[in-house]
């Protein structure tokens, strides 16, 4: 029998209905032929087996029949198929899914039928064809085992037995499981199932393996038996705790099965949207707090769970103080800042309650969530500081509803890098009027959102606000009139430090501050940006001190850092001329690096200021300052760094004049790379200066100096790294240093001065207390020659030769007498180490250095060296330094590594001992 299907009939009678016979035009474009016929079967049932090609198969129905369906899939519009016996297989067609269902009765005889079905697609010779073979098992002779829907599902809980039938041809048939909770039953036609309950919120499965025949003539199937997971319900938060005030809140729910609530306490509405409740709560007027429950219930038949969500409301006390915490999972615990002397009852939102005079007492909730914890009695200090607090159980602490009136006197460390405080709320109920600290109180409270207006209206005693509000990353405004009830504040150091985000002073911030002394670091790096590791001080957020600020403040003395690190670039007048007190200017305007101008007379009115360390370190874009910048500030002592990475391009003649106590000009010009000249009078009155350590240290554009420019600092016992990386300096006047007598280090003096190609031959003739030379001409690598009588003065150095000329690659040779006066010495450690340029060494070099027991690199790596190393001469007898003895009248050498590391063109270099080479 042959049917014939056409799945597009309907599509072509529409298309030729649509067409007007005398407007209708047929245009055959060449190649556009359509590709070749194709046609593929296939199928869900295992009985159809096909083979790689895809153009055969075979089917094979067991002896108790059954049905099987073939998918087809063809390029072509009609497909057809060709069945030789359908006496015994019956063949249903749907032309419109592209399917045929093939149908096999229970076969009761001892033959086995046979058909054979052709299926086709395509017309004439553009065909592509299918041929599948189809037979059954006789009756009896070939092990047949139908399990037929081969997969048992078994709920949690509840009735936990069921019956699984299946059919065979044959009598015997066994099963095969290896599983611990089900335990299986075999009857004539079938397994009877029981499994024990399901605790785990997860399903489990198993398989049991059915076998019928007898061998070899074995058939086998699988059976899955899969139990279902145990219900439960997981609300997040897993409580819920709402203020007086009320409000609204949402709890997500997850639960494996379909699940319901009901809500125990009338105070509160709960409604649901999918898998989430919105909980809502009025206000509560009372004092007493509001508890209910939402049961949440989910699961099927027997397999069901019930979650008890606790709900509480806060009632409304002034007294109270009331914290907020939300806890991330079950099990924690948390620690509440009570301090000082503790004498109250806490409600932990929970139902508990307790009275407690243990400072920090602590308390575990079941379960996770939002708790409002209520504290009534006597509190007289917060602080987040015992070793309870680990940063973990900080992070609990979100929010501050009230302050209440606990007695409170200390607000030191009270919430001291809780990170994730969001809210704390103004002083309504006189919570400060006693309170004579908040050092550090929100320091380190990186989310905090906002400082309340009115939050220290009533702090008329406290006298530190010591890095109150440091680290505050959140924080954008510093309300107007916040300080103005703080009238006795001693100190603000570091309050507003490290708040990058805030964008503006008040001008009015210190108006009331006028017993306020220390003002170190207040707004240092303040309004950076993002973070409060943020350098960026070229994009800061804070590009202003407002006029005026410090004009109340009569009794500052400090300003270390106070300005540091910030956007500005001007300073405004007369920002310090009320602060007639004024001692310590350090650091002030540290790093400002957009810092282009300095007001005439900004430190006029500070005649007491005795310290400008660092102040306008770091500051790129200051290219001037007024000459008469420090003119009445005689009291000084130290300018170590001030200009230090500044951008000055010339310093104006006088700014020194006058300053007759400064003993610290340390760096004070420290890498002004743009610096290319002094004035001769500079220092003309630093008549006490001590040190002069690095004071043009990488001013790359200083070419000179002028020959007077220390003649007045007879005092000065140090010029260490005086000219270090002054890369365009190529001389210096013979009498820089005359009458600096009293100097003993002359230590990286032109260390990689790479220009510096002549020494003075008495550049240190007047320094006869100079005992450390080490590292002096480290790097100059243009000088070519050193004067016979360079340290023929310097009678006191002992260990000060270390690397004097290391790296000197254009020395070639070194006079005989460079260190005859130098009898104390014990030390040359890699005096030339690196001289790559030395052709030769003086025999007597070092003939009167007897007591040197340090010989360690002195000349590693000068590998031009040529001729015999250096010896002195002992009753006619040459004494190389490997063979100095205490015989011979030498002190005993006992560093000696890698000294002629290298010389391996010295004509002795063979007799060197190891240790030396």
């Amino acid at each position: 029998m042959k049917k014939i299907f056409y799945s597009m009939l309907g599509a072509c009678a529409l298309l030729f209905g649509a067409c007007d016979d005398d407007d209708t035009t047929l245009i055959h474009v060449p190649g556009d032929e359509p590709a070749a016929a194709t046609l593929s079967v296939s199928s869900e049932s295992p009985l159809l087996n096909m083979a790689e090609d895809g153009k055969s198969g075979t089917i094979r129905f067991k002896s108790g029949g059954g049905e099987l369906q073939l998918d087809l899939t063809t390029n072509r519009t009609n497909w057809e198929y060709d069945c030789d016996d359908e006496s015994w297989l019956e063949v249903e067609a749907d032309e419109f899914a592209n399917t045929l269902s093939l149908r096999a009765a229970r076969n009761k005889a001892t033959v086995s039928p046979e058909a054979t079905l052709v299926l086709t697609a395509g017309s004439g010779t553009d065909r592509a064809t299918v041929t599948l073979r189809v037979s059954q098992n006789a009756a009896g002779s070939t092990p047949d085992l139908d399990v037929n829907e081969a997969q048992v599902v078994l709920p949690a809980r509840g009735e936990l037995t069921q019956e699984f039938e299946f059919s065979t041809n044959q009598d015997e048939w066994t099963f095969d499981l290896n599983c611990q909770w089900l335990f299986v039953e075999q009857t004539d036609h079938s397994l009877v199932l029981t499994a024990e309950p399901n605790a785990d919120t997860t399903a489990r499965t198993t398989q049991i393996v059915v076998a019928a025949g007898v061998a070899p003539n074995i058939v086998r199937d699988t059976v899955t038996v899969m139990q279902e997971a145990a219900a439960y319900v997981i609300p997040t938060p897993g409580s819920l705790g709402f203020d007086d005030e009320g409000g609204s809140k949402t709890i997500s729910v997850a639960c494996n099965y379909d699940w319901d609530f009901k809500v125990e306490g009338d105070w509160m509405t709960v409604t649901r949207e999918g898998d989430v409740l919105t909980v809502a709560a009025g206000k509560n007027t009372g004092k007493d707090p509001l508890e209910g429950t939402i049961a949440i219930t989910g699961g099927k038949d027997a397999n069901t769970t019930t979650f008890a969500l606790p709900v509480s409301q806060s009632g409304y006390d002034e007294n109270n103080l009331v914290l907020i915490y939300d806890l991330p999972a079950d099990k924690k615990e948390i620690v509440l800042p009570l301090a000082g002397t503790v004498d109250c009852t806490v409600d932990w939102g929970d139902g508990t309650k307790e009275e407690t005079i243990v400072a920090a007492p602590t308390h575990t909730y079941a379960v996770a969530g939002e708790y409002v914890v209520t504290v009534s009695g006597e509190v007289t200090a917060l602080a987040s500081n015992s070793t309870k607090f680990t940063t973990e159980k900080k992070g609990y602490l979100v929010r501050v509803k009230q302050w209440g009136k606990t007695g409170l006197t200390s607000m030191d460390q009270a919430f001291y890098y809780c990170e994730n405080l969001t809210r704390i709320p103004d002083d309504i109920a006189h919570s400060f009027d006693e309170v004579t600290t908040f050092a550090k109180a929100f320091a380190y409270c990186k989310k905090l959102e906002e400082i309340p207006a009115g939050l220290f209206k009533n702090a008329a005693k406290a006298t530190s606000f010591k890095e109150t509000f440091n680290g505050c990353e959140t924080i954008s405004v510093i309300p107007d009139g916040l300080l103005d009830g703080a009238v006795n504040v001693t100190t603000f150091y570091s309050t507003f430090a490290y708040c990058p985000k805030i964008s503006k002073i008040p001008a009015g911030l210190f108006k009331n501050s006028t017993k306020v002394t220390d003002f170190s670091f207040v707004f240092q790096r303040t309004g950076l940006g993002s973070s409060s590791a943020s350098n960026d001080v070229s994009s800061g957020l804070l590009t202003e001190i407002p006029a005026g600020l410090l004009d109340n403040c009569t009794s500052a003395t400090v300003f270390t850092g106070a300005f540091g690190y910030l956007n500005i670039k001007s300073i405004p007048a007369g920002l310090f001329d009320h602060c007639t007190e004024a001692t310590d200017m350090k650091s002030v305007f540290v790093s400002c690096e957009n810092l282009e101008t300095v007001p005439a007379g900004l430190f006029d009115k500070n005649t007491k200021a005795k310290d400008f360390y660092n102040i306008f370190n770091g500051c790129k874009s200051l290219k001037s300052v007024p000459a008469d910048l420090f003119k009445y500030n005689t009291a000084v002592t130290n300018f170590r760094m001030t200009f230090a990475s500044t951008g000055l391009v010339e310093v104006p003649a006088g700014l020194f004049d006058g300053k007759t106590k400064v003993t610290n000009f340390n760096g004070c010009f420290y890498k002004c790379e743009n610096l290319t000249t002094v004035p001769a009078d500079l220092f003309e009155d630093a008549i006490a200066a001590t040190d002069m350590a690095r004071m043009f240290i990488g001013c790359k554009a200083l070419q000179s100096v002028p020959e007077d420019l220390f003649k007045n600092c007879v005092k000065v016992t140090t010029f260490a790294n005086l000219f270090e990386e002054c890369t365009s300096l190529s001389t210096v006047p013979a009498g820089l240093f005359a009458h600096n007598t009293n100097v003993t280090n002359f230590s990286t003096l032109f260390k990689n001065c790479k220009q510096f190609s002549a020494v003075p031959a008495d550049l240190f003739a007047a320094n006869e207390k100079a005992i450390n030379f080490g590292s002096a001409f480290y790097g100059c690598t243009s000088l070519t020659a050193i004067p016979a009588d360079l340290f023929a003065h310097n009678v006191k150095v002992t260990t000060g030769f270390a690397s004097t000329f290391y790296g000197c690659t254009g020395l070639t040779s070194v006079p005989e007498t460079l260190f005859s006066a130098n009898v104390a010495v014990t030390s040359f450690n890699s005096t030339f180490y690196g001289c790559t340029g030395l052709t030769s060494l003086p025999a007597g070099l070092f003939d009167n250095n007897k007591k040197v027991t340090n010989f360690g690199k002195t000349f590693m790596g000068c590998k031009a060296l040529a001729g015999e190393s250096p010896y002195s001469t002992v009753d006619g007898a040459k004494v190389h330094l490997y063979e100095r003895t205490t015989a011979l009248g030498f002190s005993n050498v006992s560093t000696k590594t890698d000294c002629f590391d290298g010389c391996t063109g010295l004509s002795d270099y063979g007799d060197i001992p190891t240790a030396w080479k």
